[in-house]
């Protein structure tokens, strides 16, 4: 059974990867990242973009709708990103930021910019080349567009069962098309959407899906790896030794960016963290309503959760 870390936007940074690698997860996703913020040479675009030496299989993530921008943007962060296992075309984001440009999802609707940006992207690296789609747009065309990136020369398929129109709501995955867009397809399938407990995948059972792809599952609960193999929930102490070593992580890695990046990723995971403990509606609130300094909020976290970062 293979698990992918889902590329996830201001989430899925240098120290989220860092510990779901440590927890079990056979592959991450970067953030997903802007072509054209590459090519016109984004400082911080790039350093989002960053592999460290030690990721065993990261693939850099990237959303655009011009060939020649991936193209380019692939060979750019290749030639400066060693450490980058491989490279993923975003076809499936929903949010308007995305679909305004006419990228993401939007994609779907035309098959022939599909095939072209494939093409494109598989000329443009000899390493693994990933891309991550939808059932469709407003109507269902994920098995189209999923053989013709297979023909395009791709060599892994990540799917998202929910039409563009679902975004994320409930009871609108659908597992059964992961499982017909596999059995269809000759290079490995890999289903994303609501897989948050060992039982979610008993349905895969025997079916020709390649691994499972965790993204909201994740959220402040970066052990769902080891639960997910293990079937067995996550010891306090244990949750409490990773808390730790991300929040490290974050220091470490985040700050390289800017010093706002980090502060806010702390900020952020101390929330998910912090979900269904003891007082943690006031930690909340405390954490956004309050104007921080590094050393304050570094303590708070500590003194919240009986940790020492």
């Amino acid at each position: 059974m293979q698990l992918y870390l889902a590329p996830m936007a201001e989430i899925s940074t240098a120290a989220f990867r860092q510990i779901c690698y440590l927890t079990g997860a056979d592959v991450c996703y970067t953030e997903m990242i802007s072509a054209k913020g590459v090519m016109f040479g984004n400082k911080k675009t790039l350093k989002m973009a960053q592999v460290l030496p030690e990721e065993p299989k990261t693939f850099v993530q990237m959303f655009g709708s011009e060939p020649d921008d991936i193209a380019g943007a692939i060979q750019r962060v290749e030639a400066v990103n060693p450490a980058a296992y491989g490279f993923d075309i975003n076809m499936g984001c929903p949010m308007k930021k995305v679909l305004k440009g006419r990228n993401g999802a939007f994609l779907m609707t035309d098959p022939e910019k599909v095939r072209r940006i494939v093409i494109a992207a598989r000329a443009a690296t000899k390493k693994p080349l990933s891309v991550k789609i939808r059932k469709g747009y407003i109507a269902e065309n994920g098995l189209e567009i999923g053989a013709i990136i297979e023909e395009a020369g791709a060599d892994l398929l990540v799917i998202h069962p929910r039409l563009k129109t679902q975004m994320f709501l409930p009871n609108t995955c659908d597992p059964d098309f992961s499982i017909r867009l596999a059995a269809e397809r000759n290079i490995p399938v890999i289903h994303s959407g609501d897989i948050t407990e060992p039982a979610h995948l008993e349905r895969f059972a025997g079916t020709k899906v390649a691994g499972f792809m965790i993204g909201r599952g994740t959220y402040g609960r970066p052990w769902i790896f080891e639960e997910l193999r293990s079937g067995a929930p996550t010891a306090d102490e244990r949750k409490r030794e990773l808390m730790t070593l991300h929040f490290r992580a974050i220091r470490l890695y985040s700050v390289s960016i800017s010093l706002r990046v980090m502060m806010n990723e702390l900020k952020r995971n101390a929330v998910w963290y912090s979900r269904g403990g003891a007082g943690s509606t006031e930690f909340r609130n405390h954490i956004y309503q309050t104007k921080w300094e590094e050393q304050g909020l570094l303590e708070t976290i500590n003194r919240f959760f009986g940790i020492d970062i």
